[in-house]
This record gives structure tokens, sequence and C-alpha cells, in this order.
């Protein structure tokens, strides 16, 4: 089983914006994933992530749990969750305005590939 940790960065410029990152710098807008693998999601901004549907993953919640200044979420994707595209909305916190609202997805493989 494969581990993925995503960053949710806060993107400043004429307007904000959110993008991911998985480690060497690789995009995780869209990240493919396999049954049993585990996934998590850190920002240095409180956020939530809601799934649209049933969501592929087990112990779901919809907040962030803060450690030491940096909010993590992290899951397992579910052994029976359906193959293909899981899209779900990420929403942070970035201070005193509405949330930084964002549409990425995941994408459960199936074995094999």
């Amino acid at each position: 089983m494969a581990s993925f940790s995503i960053e949710i960065r806060v993107e400043t410029g004429r307007s904000l914006s959110l993008s991911y990152w998985l480690e060497g710098g690789v995009s995780a807008w869209t990240v493919h994933v396999h049954r049993g693998d585990t996934i998590e999601w850190w920002c240095q901004s409180p956020f939530a992530i809601r799934f649209k549907g049933s969501p592929p993953v087990e112990e779901w919640r919809l907040d962030a749990e803060s450690r030491n200044g940096t909010h993590r979420r992290t899951v397992r994707a579910r052994n029976e969750a359906p193959h293909g595209r899981h899209p779900y909305t990420v929403a942070v916190n970035v201070g005193g305005g509405p949330p930084v609202i964002d549409d990425p997805e995941i994408i459960i493989e199936p074995e094999g590939d």
C-alpha cells in the first residue's frame, strides 16, 4: 500500500487560489490511488474537505486536526471504494474573509494499474 502526502497551498495574486503538491514538486490536483492507500492532506491554514457523493475513504470527518501549527487530515482509501473519479471540495480559512474553495479529485485505480 502506498502513502500520499498532499500539501494544500494558498496562492496569492490577483485573487486567492489553492494548489496541491506531492513531494518532489509534483502537482496533486488529481491523485491516482489504489484501495488501501493512505492519503494525508496538510495545510498551514485550517481547512475542511467534503467529497461529492459517498466518500471513498474510511474514518471520514470534514475538518482537519491541528498539530504544531499545521492542519492535517489522514485517511485510507476504502477496500470497497468504487474505481473511478471521486471529486471533492476543499475550503481553506485564510483569515477574516470568506474561505478559498476549490474542487480537486482522487481517482481510485483498478488493481494492477
